[in-house]
C-alpha cells in the first residue's frame, strides 16, 4: 500500500461536488478503499443549513475559514471537533461569511456512494 500526495494545485485542480444541501459543497481528498477512512474539505455558503444526522464513524472538524453556528454559539477559524460514531450532532448554519472546514472519518461516512461518484484518490491493498 502507498501513501497518497496531492499538491495544492491539484487540490485546487479537484471539484467540488453538491451535497444534497442547498449551499453546501464537498472536495473529497482522499479514501482508504478498505477501512473507508477518509479527508474532505467541506465548503457552506453563507445560511446555508445541514440538518441534524450522524455517520457511522467518529468524525473530526477542522474549522479553516468563515463562521458555523452550532446549536446557538458561532464558531470561527481554527475551531475543532471531534463526533464519536452513531451520535446525532447539528443541525449547522453557516455565518455571513460561509464556512470552510476539513473534516476526516476513521471509517464509514454514510456516504460512500457519492465518494464512489467522484474518483477520489483511493488507497488500495
Amino acid at each position: 500500500m502507498e501513501e497518497i500526495v496531492i499538491s495544492e494545485k491539484d487540490i485546487k485542480s479537484l471539484k467540488w461536488i453538491k451535497l444534497p444541501f442547498l449551499g453546501c459543497t464537498a472536495k473529497f481528498l482522499g479514501r482508504n478503499e478498505d477501512t473507508g477512512t477518509c479527508g474532505f474539505l467541506i465548503k457552506m455558503e453563507p445560511g446555508a443549513e445541514l440538518p441534524q444526522h450522524g455517520h457511522p464513524s467518529i468524525e473530526q472538524c477542522l474549522g479553516l475559514k468563515g463562521e458555523i453556528e452550532i446549536k446557538g454559539k458561532k464558531y470561527g477559524p481554527g475551531s475543532y471537533f471531534i463526533n464519536p460514531p452513531a451520535n446525532e450532532h447539528g443541525p449547522f448554519k453557516a455565518g455571513t461569511n460561509g464556512w470552510m472546514a476539513y473534516i476526516t472519518f476513521d471509517g464509514p461516512t454514510g456516504v460512500e456512494e457519492m465518494e464512489e461518484m467522484v474518483g477520489i484518490p483511493t488507497i488500495k491493498k
